[in-house]
């Protein structure tokens, strides 16, 4: 994200963020009513992105590992992706849907109001980057003991085959 909105001449700021953002909802998410439910609370000084449904929450929710893994992912993810686009920016999720029935994102300084925040569709990446993506960034902030869990109930769920397409994903990054 961050490269794309340099090579572009962009400024590494939340609207940046927000329009060289690289996923978007599958059409099966959208079908089974499993893609993110979310709206801007706030748009002013500081952004507050509510966010009532969200396709990892429900699947840390269906595998039962919410208090625990689901907790600790959406307490880092979102502010490692931040961080890596522009570590000056001041990001915060306040409130997840692993303890609540939202999850509450705040964008410090970001003055969203009037802006256009359409995605650049031509940077979108299918769900195997994000996953692999995501699992990396999750091992750098929350150790190998957490990875290992992670990978574990993943292959109970979804096979050896899901597991060796992720961690080759993860090689990536």
């Amino acid at each position: 994200m961050r490269e794309k909105a340099l090579m572009n001449g962009d400024a590494l700021n939340y609207v940046s963020y927000c329009r060289y953002g690289e996923w978007v909802p599958s059409d099966s998410l959208k079908e089974a009513g499993e893609n993110n439910l979310s709206h801007y609370a706030e748009m002013e000084e500081d952004a507050v992105l509510i966010i009532e449904r969200c396709p990892w929450a429900l699947q840390f929710h269906e595998m039962g590992v919410n208090e625990t893994i689901g907790r600790v992912y959406c307490s880092i993810v979102d502010q490692a992706i931040v961080d890596g686009f522009n570590p000056d920016l001041r990001f915060e999720t306040t409130e997840s849907l692993m303890e609540s029935d939202h999850c509450r994102q705040v964008m410090y300084g970001s003055n969203l109001s009037n802006q256009d925040l359409s995605k650049h569709m031509e940077y979108v990446q299918p769900w195997s980057y994000h996953s692999g993506h995501l699992f990396s960034v999750m091992e750098r902030y929350a150790g190998e003991d957490i990875s290992r869990e992670v990978l574990d109930e993943f292959e109970k769920e979804f096979g050896k085959e899901s597991v060796l397409l992720l961690e080759h994903e993860k090689s990536r990054f």
